[in-house]
């Protein structure tokens, strides 16, 4: 804007002086007027001249100064705006530096203090607080041999994924520990997590002490391009190392004898925002919102208690899920709320939380001073969160709440709560392994029926069947490949004229000389059709023709020498006198042929190309037709790859056919070439025509004539142009004729000749018989073994579902009526 400002002032600056200037020319005009009037002598401006001069500088001095005042007044108010922003953001962190320091700032007597209370409750049994163990083992273990079915059966499970969102300092990484059973210190990156971090939970029996922990590589920071195996107390560490702001997760694997497989991730905190164009808080907002959209994945959404019309994680989350179906509100720090509770009917109100139709816990965890002390092993750790829990229940009970809230009090309650979720989706996942498990089993019992049938049926005969039905199918869609059809797929198999010329090797047209006729194919002179559109079969042969006719109506006939006209006249047998119409159909003759032969050779091989493409793009469509028949769809296996029907499996039998195809398209274009050759006429041929039935040319006789060159150039054009014109028309016809429609009729005649004339010993060696059968062996044999191994895994499965719902009464054998009812 200064730059500007200062441009505006120049232009004025210059505008005035030119103003000037003019005014100076004015004036030296007057002056020579008055001047002469006055014997030679000039006068200055007059009075009103320079009050007007006044006037324009006191004018353009007031305009710079109003906009140097403007642009003053826009750079304080930016500045303004940029101070009450950092400002603003000062006054966040030094908020949440205040919780924390609040959070860990208890005094030594205090802490004792709380640690004395905490110790009141006694916990008898540490296993009813182990997050490991809050199945019998039998559950665990019979959940790991549910997870090899599954995987055996390539059967896509869809693991509970569960996301945490918050805002800064609400605690949402200290329920992610208390979910995890460890003290892990400060997961979050110190409170400010900057990228999300996924905790996938993984079962393996390997691992019933410890967990297994490895940090997985980050794929955005080249220093950490390997997977790293750590403690859990030197996670926060590792994590804060990678502590960058990207929307590319953090992965950590935690393994475990005693969890089920499921996702855990931790969005970064939120921030709160006055400013609606504050970039960071757009973009963390973003972040979780992506994270949580997702329906599959369950919402945990953490936000420190308070007043309940202060909450805000409901109004975020009720865009996403109306409903709350699939959320879970966490009010952290509940112990400092419950302290400003006096009466029954305040708590009890409170206790509804964000209302009937979410599900919501209340929870109270360790803090900093309380973790760090006994947060060292995982079995401490869990005891204190259970006594904050116990803590809250007793004061609860002091105030005589509604007892029906007891299971929405600590961690372990909604630790318990998001594993029995986890516990009752993979419940219903055991009838859909048991009914693939069974489908198995009768996949592989009608397959074995149908392999036995060929094998019984496998003789000379049925192949000689399998060969006719083959050959007709290939004879059916070449011919509709012929006529026109999209069942090929052109996008795929078609060609452009570009690709077809390169692919067959011949990128140019050239003749005898080796020159290239190179043309523009695009050129509305050239008038090639579909020149850039993928095709393929009749309509790639109709596109190769015109072509040819666009290439050999652009031959030119070349200029003429003396010598060449002299030594094609020669000399009249009579009279001595040259026969320049000879000449002039003798240098016709051999232009002609030299000019156009090569066209037809190359029209020849690329039509032998053409056509040969065919061949593959039919065996794609059989092979498509195969895979789309109802037999492979529906699954009894009539039509499979391995099946003894699909003749495309033998090769020796495929490459047969391909073979007969393949000759009979040479030979064919080898005969339409020989017929093309033919329009070439000899010499005396085309001097006979000219002077039996031309009327109009003049033939120039005697070398006296001094225009004779020039005429008979003009005469071999003439006629050039008329053996072109006759060559090009009729090698078109020729083709069509004697080569495209022989291969819609006679070529059915050759390949089913072919095929019905093989004896039994080569139709034997075609089709393998031998090794088919010795296949069809080894395929009974391992589909007899596959029914058997199946029916011992039905059993095992059923062990192992019943073991895993231990917990429930529901049998294995009830859970499809279960699954269906619900």
């Amino acid at each position: 804007q200064t730059i500007k400002g200062l441009f505006g002032l120049l232009l004025l600056k210059m505008g005035r002086k030119d103003k000037e200037k003019e005014k100076e020319e004015k004036k030296d005009k007057k002056g020579t007027i008055r001047g002469s009037k006055k014997k030679g002598k000039t006068v200055g401006p007059t009075p009103e001249e320079l009050a007007q001069q006044e006037a324009e500088r006191i004018r353009a001095e007031a305009e710079e100064k109003k906009r140097r005042e403007e642009v003053e007044a826009r750079r304080r108010e930016e500045e303004k705006k940029r101070q009450e922003e950092e400002k603003q953001r000062q006054e966040e962190e030094a908020a949440l530096a205040a919780k924390r320091a609040k959070e860990v700032g208890l005094s030594e007597q205090d802490l004792a203090f709380e640690i004395q209370a905490l110790e009141s409750f006694k916990l008898d049994d540490p296993a009813l607080v182990d997050p490991h163990r809050q199945f019998p083992p039998a559950v665990y273990s019979s959940y790991d041999e549910l997870q090899k079915f599954a995987r055996d059966l390539n059967l896509n499970v869809q693991l509970p994924e569960i996301v945490l969102m918050g805002a800064q300092g609400h605690g949402k990484s200290s329920v992610l520990e208390a979910l995890l059973g460890s003290a892990l210190g400060n997961v979050g990156f110190g409170g400010c997590t900057k990228r999300p971090i996924i905790f996938r939970l993984r079962n393996n029996p390997a691992y019933p002490d410890a967990p297994h922990i490895v940090l997985k590589r980050d794929s955005i920071l080249p220093k950490f391009d390997r997977d790293v195996q750590v403690k859990p107390t030197q996670l926060a560490e590792l994590l804060e190392a990678r502590n960058v702001e990207a929307d590319v997760p953090v992965v950590v694997q935690y393994e475990h004898a005693g969890t089920l497989d499921m996702i855990l991730v931790d969005t970064p905190g939120l921030v709160k925002s006055t400013q609606k164009d504050d970039l960071r808080y757009q973009a963390i907002r973003k972040t979780v919102t992506d994270w949580i959209r997702p329906s599959h994945r369950t919402i945990l959404a953490v936000e420190e208690a308070a007043d309940l019309t202060e909450l805000e994680m409901k109004n975020m989350v009720k865009r996403l899920d109306p409903e709350f179906a699939r959320t879970v509100f966490v009010l952290s720090k509940f112990h400092e709320q419950l302290d400003k509770f006096t009466n029954t009917r305040a708590v009890n109100r409170y206790l509804q939380g964000t209302g009937p139709e979410a599900t919501t816990f209340f929870v109270t965890l360790p803090n900093a001073q309380v973790r760090a002390k006994f947060g060292k092993t995982p079995a401490d750790f869990q005891k204190k969160v259970w006594q904050y829990a116990q803590r809250d229940l007793q004061d609860l009970e002091a105030l005589t709440y509604d007892k029906k809230y007891a299971d929405t009090i600590g961690a372990n309650r909604l630790r318990h709560h998001l594993q029995q979720q986890a516990w009752k989706q993979y419940q219903n996942l055991t009838p859909t392994i048991l009914k693939a498990l069974r489908k198995r089993k009768a996949d592989a019992a009608a397959q074995l029926s149908v392999v036995q049938k060929e094998l019984e049926d496998l003789s000379c005969s049925s192949f000689r069947q399998i060969a006719t039905k083959y050959s007709v199918d290939f004879l059916q869609v070449i011919r509709k490949l012929l006529d026109g059809t999209s069942e090929g797929n052109p996008a795929v198999t078609g060609q452009t004229l570009e690709e077809e010329k390169k692919d067959h090797g011949d990128a140019e047209w050239y003749t005898a000389s080796g020159a290239a006729l190179k043309f523009e194919p695009g050129d509305e002179k050239w008038k090639v059709p579909y020149w850039n559109n993928r095709i393929y079969g009749g309509q790639q042969f109709e596109r190769m023709l015109c072509e040819f006719k666009t290439v050999v109506e652009h031959t030119e006939f070349p200029a003429l020498s003396m010598d060449q006209i002299a030594t094609a006249a020669g000399y009249g047998r009579l009279n001595n006198v040259p026969d320049f119409g000879w000449a002039a159909s003798d240098l016709a003759q051999q232009i002609a042929r030299e000019s156009l032969s090569p066209l037809i050779d190359q029209v020849t091989s690329r039509a032998v190309y053409i056509m040969g493409r065919l061949v593959d793009i039919t065996q794609l469509i059989l092979e498509s037709r195969r895979r789309n028949s109802p037999e492979v769809v529906l699954g009894s296996g009539g039509l499979s790859e391995d099946s003894v029907a699909n003749a495309a499996q033998y090769q020796y039998f495929t490459y047969y056919i391909k073979s007969l195809y393949t000759d009979f398209i040479e030979r064919t274009a080898k005969e339409v070439q020989a017929k093309c050759m033919d329009e070439f006429h000899s010499t005396a041929t085309i001097h006979w025509g000219l002077t039996a039935f031309n009327d109009k040319i003049r033939i120039p006789t005697g070398a006296e004539d001094e225009d004779t060159a020039h005429a008979v150039s003009t005469l071999s054009l003439a006629i050039f142009e008329g053996l072109r014109s006759r060559i090009c028309k009729n090698v078109l016809l020729k083709f069509y004729n004697f080569f495209f429609v022989p291969i819609k009729t006679d070529l059915w005649n050759h390949i089913h000749t072919g095929v019905t004339t093989m004896d039994d010993k080569t139709l034997e060696q075609r089709f393998e018989i031998p090794a088919t059968r010795t296949r069809l062996e080894a395929r009974i044999a391992e589909l007899s073994k596959i029914i058997e191994s199946t029916t011992a895994q039905e059993s095992q499965f059923r062990v192992a579902a019943n073991g895993f719902c231990h917990s429930s009464s529901i049998d294995v054998d009830d859970i499809p009526s279960a699954a269906a009812s619900s």
